[in-house]
């Protein structure tokens, strides 16, 4: 799997309720054939108005391909999110960060295209201020795998369904540092596996050291300290106070018994960590 360039931001700004914001470009020309087959989601809603009242929020954010003022969908993502503000007002306004990653298509996306996006929500921006982040995730060279092979364990184990899902580290969190436009260094998150793994995903809490708009990826890999191979990655596209999300990988890792695991992160700013709870199935 790989990534699309930076996470793009979306925002509203004064919109009414259900306008749609104009398209904001993530890209202007990908560099090679995509096929595109996930969106990983960083949402940030501030709640300005509307004192003691839960404010209901649906979203949809819609994703395309074209020259500006040309744009052609490819996916439409709806989302929703609640909040309440009990002291309205510029210094005290209520602010929900969540995350999340969805499926698409798989949509193919030739070389040198541009991809862009917008939004629009059910509150006019007077009352909710949205931002969504995201990076959109697939394959590279035009082809994805067939099917999903990994899901077959299920079926080969002692019994159908024999999994169990775990997490782990289980009653603590995992600290990641990432390098500043560079990787960090490699955290153990398993010194041997007992069993056949499935990784699945991640659920993680960034930091909150300020309001920069701070993205990480993370790097799963196996083998030893200092010899680690890279198997997998897993994007976070939060914006800025704060990143709290569980993603999930559109095709799990097989981690086989007596493997190490570990893991490690890439930002434009190192100047945060991020904390780290990873959901596996054990076999």
């Amino acid at each position: 799997m790989v990534g699309v360039g930076l996470p793009a931001q979306i925002r509203t700004t004064v919109e009414a309720a259900w306008t749609w914001t104009p398209y904001t470009q993530a890209i202007a020309a990908t560099t090679t054939d995509l096929v595109a087959c996930n969106v990983h989601l960083g949402i940030r809603m501030t709640v300005i108005t509307l004192a003691g009242i839960v404010v209901p929020v649906n979203i949809e954010c819609e994703f395309a391909t074209g020259a500006a003022a040309a744009e052609v969908p490819f996916a439409t993502i709806p989302l929703a999110v609640t909040g309440i503000i009990i002291s309205p007002g510029a210094a005290t306004q209520g602010i929900i960060g969540t995350g999340r990653d969805v499926p698409l298509g798989p949509t193919f996306i030739p070389s040198g295209t541009r991809i862009a996006a917008r939004l629009r929500i059910s509150q006019p921006a007077t009352v909710a201020d949205v931002y969504v982040r995201y990076f959109i995730t697939g394959y590279d060279g035009g082809q994805a795998p067939v099917g999903n092979s990994t899901y077959t364990l299920r079926g080969q184990q002692t019994g159908i369904q024999k999994g169990t899902s775990v997490t782990t580290p289980a009653g603590s969190t995992l600290t990641v540092t990432p390098g500043s436009s560079a990787w960090g260094a490699w955290s153990q998150i398993t010194a041997a596996t007992t069993g056949e793994q499935l990784i699945q995903g991640v659920a993680g809490i960034g930091s909150m050291a300020s309001s920069l708009a701070k993205w990480i990826i993370l790097e799963l890999g196996t083998g030893g300290a200092g010899a680690e191979v890279p198997r997998a990655r897993i994007y976070f596209a939060q914006p800025g106070y704060g990143n709290a999300a569980i993603q999930l990988m559109q095709r799990p890792l097989l981690v086989k018994p007596g493997e190490r695991l570990a893991v490690r992160g890439y930002s434009s700013n190192a100047a945060f960590t991020f904390d780290c709870q990873f959901l596996y199935e054990q076999h």
